[in-house]
């Protein structure tokens, strides 16, 4: 190889290299994190190394509504390419969209600000050094589904923090590299701790929940809250409710999941067209079901059983007066006057099921049993109530909502209740 031709090659290297030196001193860099009001004052006379050495709040924990402060070396050169600006703030020729700024967790971008709030942007800025603030906030219309990615499903090591990488960057994806000087590339990588749900709240809100279980779960022991109205002085020994118990059910799945969803995400518009379906349905079931029970004249009925049971008992006296008179006729009413005790016998145990108020099997052969028998439609109606109700509580651990069942899924459920109700009007217990 000639020496031109050496020469050359030496020109072409050194010119690559300073190309990728401009490069790298064309961008912005991330120095620092902190939560606000606790970041280091900064000046035209502080330095990065002053920056990233002021580690008394790393690791630190932020959470929803908490604001993360970034600084960023040369963040006059961020807050221009996000305005369309090259270095010296000329507009730059071409497509090219203005953005926002940009704060990733884990990869998700959860929150914006805006190229004119970078502090410390200005051209006259010695150090270089600015610092923009993000607000982390949970909008069910604009980062929902990255919020679930982060806090949904969460471990049991990890229920209440979970380390998170943080870095700052464009809406458009791009990522301002981390600042490689001496260890701030150590303190910036899964330093920050992210607030799953706070300790305190969740404890105070299960021992509430639980509270009310308890007082829930002694007054269906002791009352008939759940259970078959009646005429029993005892309301333990009636029978329970399929209907009241599929209410129960759902009103306390619900609110829950509401609990849960608003403890971690303070969000309180939760509540989807489903869940007022599911509730509604519900409601609808046992208020259908009341009325039917009180729609039946048990009076009615034990009045005309009474009147058979007296006109069976006259034809008995005047048959025994004809045996009496006719003595050769005698044998042939024995089998009319059998034939009329049988049916009086059977009216008599029709009355006594009248009188007797219905008592509690157990559990569950009350919830499945029509009279005496199992019913397919009632196990059918416990079968999705519970399919249903193991979907609902998997979408709200895995993304933090409650979930829109599919409008044939819920009319299936519908069909359900409907049939309940419709095999309910014969029978006697609901």
């Amino acid at each position: 190889m000639g020496d031109g031709m050496l020469k050359r090659v030496m020109t072409i290297g050194l010119a690559l290299l300073l190309s990728g030196t401009a490069l790298a001193d064309g961008e912005s860099q991330l120095v620092g994190l902190y939560l606000e009001n606790r970041e280091p004052e900064v000046d035209d006379k502080t330095t990065m190394n002053a920056v990233g050495e002021a580690k008394s709040e790393q690791p630190f924990v932020v959470g929803i509504d908490d604001t993360l402060v970034a600084y960023l070396r040369d963040a006059r050169l961020l807050a221009n390419r996000a305005k369309c600006l090259d270095q010296d703030g000329r507009k730059i020729d071409g497509a090219c969209e203005e953005q926002n700024l940009a704060l990733y967790l884990d990869g998700n971008k959860l929150a914006e600000s805006k190229p004119e709030r970078v502090e410390g942007a200005s051209a006259g800025n010695v150090s270089g050094l600015g610092k923009v603030r993000f607000k982390l906030e949970y909008d069910q219309d604009v980062n929902k589904d990255a919020w679930a990615r982060l806090l949904g499903s969460p471990r049991l090591r990890e229920f209440f923090q979970k380390p998170v990488t943080v870095r700052v960057g464009l809406v458009d994806g791009y990522i301002v590299p981390v600042a490689r000087e001496g260890a701030l590339d150590k303190d910036l990588d899964h330093k920050v701790r992210l607030q799953r749900i706070k300790e305190g709240w969740f404890i105070a809100s299960s021992l509430v929940l639980a509270l009310l279980m308890w007082i829930f779960i002694r007054k269906i022991r002791t009352t008939d809250l759940l259970r078959d109205r009646g005429e029993s002085e005892d309301p333990a020994s009636k029978p329970w409710s399929l209907a009241r118990c599929q209410m129960a059910f759902w009103f306390f799945l619900i609110t829950g999941s509401f609990l849960f969803i608003w403890l971690i995400t303070n969000a309180l518009d939760t509540i989807t067209t489903s869940t007022l379906v599911l509730m509604g349905m519900g409601a609808g079931t046992a208020l259908g079901s009341a009325l039917i029970d009180a729609s039946r004249d048990t009076l009615a009925q034990r009045s005309e059983l009474i009147d058979a049971a007296k006109q069976l008992e006259a034809q008995i006296a005047d048959a025994g007066q004809l045996q009496k008179q006719d003595s050769v006729a005698a044998l042939g009413w024995n089998g009319v006057v059998a034939s009329t005790q049988k049916r009086l016998a059977d009216i008599q145990k029709q009355l006594a099921a009248l009188d007797a108020p219905a008592k509690s099997d157990s559990f569950w052969n009350d919830i499945l049993r029509d009279g005496s028998a199992m019913s397919f439609h009632r196990f059918q109606m416990v079968v999705w109530t519970a399919v249903l109700g193991v979907v609902f509580i998997y979408n709200v651990w895995k993304t933090l909502a409650m979930p829109e069942f599919d409008t044939t899924l819920l009319s299936l459920m519908g069909i359900s209740s409907g049939t309940y109700l419709g095999f309910k009007l014969p029978s006697a217990n609901g």
